[in-house]
């Protein structure tokens, strides 16, 4: 997960980012847009799929009502001239109907136009006797059959009987309403797995059949995309196919036309989710998601008494853990602690990790000076008293070492500092000669000591702060203030400041950098023991 936000967070990626959020709005526009495409081809699939039906339903409508009307009408004895009456005027209803036959068990002894047949015709076993309780009990069907014996030599149709009445459905032509891209066929449904080819393009439903799948639409299989509708007795069923083919053929400027829309709002979506991920993963967004104690980290970095040679105090400073595992330096993260006046949540959160990481790992019997950099918003002893109350004590001594991030109120400050010292916290100015720092609070401020800013230490003797360094530690030394001069980064700067005499505590790189509490602890013992060893061969 660190390494994920890693890259989110890293400016190093950010156009790698842009061109996987364009990748992917514009892939999943392109989903959606096919998606809308192909629910309006499916929408087009069903429509035609009901026109197809419409003619059949229609067709089933007239035979139930040529029926009714010879169950009504032919009431005269079977095949004589009245009988063949009445069946010739059923036969001439306007329903497409117009030829109605006499055929007890499946026999024909007279027809509308013929009359009695001279010879009766035996229709043989039937094609399809539905077993359905939608069919009427007793419905039987013949398909396809040569019509020769009523003298339409040639020609074929379809018969359906119901009782000893039957009638000849002439073929019934599929409308040509379906568009170019889109087949379609209709076939008559029978049973143990039989159908008949009634219109149409041949060979869809048996691929519809070959899927296994029922009606409604079947996702695309083999590069086709089914749609299937039956009437109401599942005799008759439409089946519409489109396939990937003909949609690529007639589509070409739909699928441009997506394409160029998802690649359009793709560049502008992607544009917009960026400038949210940049402002939700900016540093000071994180920062303050995150800023809680578990995210603060402590780092020690060793102060050197010049009188003793032991590592008798410490500051303790403050680091921040990223989302992304990244320890971050103070520079980048006070001016947010700063400007959203969090100043004292930090302190407390710096407290209770160094009480937590120096019990934890320090000998119970190691005695230290702890150094905390205050805000000089935060000088407040009624606040700071009890934050440090569970660190002061005869193992640690507080110090508290006020930032130059604001100028002081020299009066209120002075009643602050007499406050902590008489509860056992010195008070020490940071960075003398630099910022706020100046000869007036050095002057004003009942401090218990002074750190010279590490620009003093760190300066060439040629150069004018180098030069100036002596004048401020005389003035520092006689103002009976503890001296502390931290940048000491060579021991030939270390040299020359024991040599002033007026130097009590060093720290800087050439002691040690900032350490984990890890490495502090360490660190503190072996320079102990190297101590001792000096001590004893002195």
């Amino acid at each position: 997960m660190g390494n994920f936000v890693g890259l989110l967070i890293s400016s190093r990626h950010q156009r790698a980012i842009r061109v996987t959020l364009f990748l992917l709005v514009f892939a999943l526009s392109l989903v959606a847009g096919f998606a809308v495409a192909l629910n309006q081809v499916h929408d087009s699939m069903k429509a035609q799929v009901g026109l197809g039906l419409a003619p059949y339903a229609q067709l089933r409508a007239n035979v139930d009502a040529a029926f009714e009307a010879l169950n009504r009408e032919v009431t005269a004895a079977p095949c004589g001239d009245l009988f063949n009456q009445q069946l010739r005027r059923v036969a001439y209803l306007p329903d497409g109907l117009n030829e109605s036959l006499y055929a007890p068990g499946g026999i024909v002894q007279c027809t509308a136009n013929l009359g009695r047949l001279a010879v009766p015709h035996a229709l043989g076993p039937p094609d399809h006797s539905p077993l359905s309780e939608a069919v009427p009990a007793g419905i039987r069907f013949w398909m396809d059959r040569d019509l020769g014996f009523l003298a339409l030599a040639g020609l074929t149709g379809s018969l359906v009987q119901v009782g000893d009445f039957a009638v000849v459905v002439p073929p019934q032509p599929l409308l040509a309403t379906a568009p170019p891209w889109m087949s379609t066929e209709v076939v008559f449904v029978g049973t143990q797995g039989r159908w008949w080819h009634r219109g149409g393009a041949t060979g869809i439903y048996a691929a519809h059949l070959a899927d296994g799948q029922g009606e409604g639409l079947v996702p695309l299989h083999g590069g086709a995309l089914h749609h299937v509708g039956c009437d109401v007795l599942g005799l008759y069923c439409v089946v519409a196919e489109v396939t990937l083919a003909s949609l690529l053929a007639y589509g070409s400027l739909v699928i441009l036309g997506i394409l160029s829309v998802g690649a359009i709002f793709a560049a502008w979506l992607s544009r917009q989710l960026h400038r949210l991920l940049r402002r939700f993963w900016a540093f000071e967004a994180r920062f303050l998601r995150r800023f809680d104690a578990a995210s603060v980290v402590c780092h020690y970095q060793p102060i050197l008494d010049l009188k003793t040679g032991r590592i008798s105090a410490c500051e303790v400073l403050v680091r921040w853990r990223d989302v992304d595992g990244r320890i971050v330096m103070p520079d980048q993260f006070l001016p947010v602690i700063e400007a959203r006046v969090l100043t004292m949540e930090l302190t407390q959160y710096v407290v209770a990790r160094a009480r937590a990481d120096l019990a934890a790992h320090l000998p119970p019997g190691a005695t230290l000076q702890l150094n905390f950099n205050i805000f000089p918003r935060d000088l407040n002893a009624a606040r700071l008293i009890p934050l440090f109350a569970p660190l002061a004590g005869d193992r640690f001594k507080v110090v508290i070492e006020i930032v130059e991030t604001d100028a002081l109120d020299i009066a209120a400050a002075s009643r602050e500092i007499d406050l902590l010292r008489a509860a056992g916290i010195g008070t020490y100015l940071d960075d003398f000669g630099a910022g706020f720092s100046n000869i007036n609070h050095l002057a004003a401020l009942p401090l218990d000591g002074v750190k010279l800013d590490r620009q003093f230490a760190m300066a060439s003797d040629a150069s004018l702060t180098g030069q100036l360094l002596t004048n401020a530690l005389a003035m520092i030394h006689d103002s009976g203030r503890v001296t502390v001069v931290e940048g000491v980064e060579s021991a030939s700067r270390l040299a020359m400041l024991r040599g002033t005499g007026m130097v009590d505590f060093i720290q800087g790189y050439l002691v040690s950098r900032p350490l984990d509490i890890h490495r502090f602890a360490s660190f503190v013992a072996e320079h102990e023991l190297a101590a001792g060893a000096a001590r004893l061969a002195a």
